[in-house]
């Protein structure tokens, strides 16, 4: 695969099926529709916004790709080499041409750089987005899961079990609350539960 700068792209360049359009882009964890404690209690239910662009980050080049089979494999070996982005992306899609351009739209679309007329964003071939339960569980729930278990270790150890079924109660609440944490829509409606159990 090499990139194709947009000045070397030709007008047959839309209908070639090996060429694509690589938009690179970092998304943030959307902001908690709810917070965490309340009354020093875990909330039954975790609700964040699904996950959003920021605006002040974002790429794109023109890929052109030997094969169809190195096309379909490309999403890793891009996210992972640095000649081609920087750490901070997270979001890569390959978008196919506007092969119904005409001619006279294409050669406009060039002059004034118009990327996303040359290649359209939603027509998309790959994606990859970042999975965003681990800075979830990281941020919300790992440091006390830690605690707990550190001192029901210890309830054991002094033979405490009045403490250590309190302890267990708590952890059981965590487990609970890691039970109810979903993305929603900008409209506040659920998506997608997110599913924890790996962590547990």
């Amino acid at each position: 695969m090499k990139i194709v700068e947009l000045e070397e792209l030709s007008y047959k360049d839309l209908q070639n099926n090996l060429i694509k359009g690589v938009y690179f882009e970092r998304l943030v964890l959307g902001k908690e529709l709810l917070n965490i404690r309340n009354s020093s209690k875990y909330l039954e239910v975790l609700n964040f916004r699904e996950p959003e662009f920021d605006d002040n980050q974002g790429d794109f080049f023109i890929m052109k790709f030997d094969n169809e089979e190195e096309m379909k494999n490309s999403v890793p070996d891009l996210l992972n080499n640095r000649k081609y982005i920087s750490d901070d992306y997270n979001c890569i899609r390959l978008c196919n041409a506007n092969s119904k351009l005409t001619l006279d739209q294409f050669e406009e679309a060039k002059e004034y750089e118009a990327t996303e007329e040359l290649f359209n964003y939603d027509d998309v071939y790959l994606e990859h987005t970042e999975d965003f339960k681990e800075e979830i569980f990281k941020k919300y729930f790992e440091k006390d899961i830690d605690y707990i278990l550190k001192d029901m270790r210890e309830c054991i150890e002094y033979n405490d079990l009045e403490d250590f079924n309190e302890r267990k109660k708590e952890f059981e609440s965590i487990v609970k609350q890691l039970d109810n944490v979903n993305f929603c829509n900008r409209y506040g409606n659920v998506d997608e539960n997110i599913d924890f159990s790996e962590y547990i």
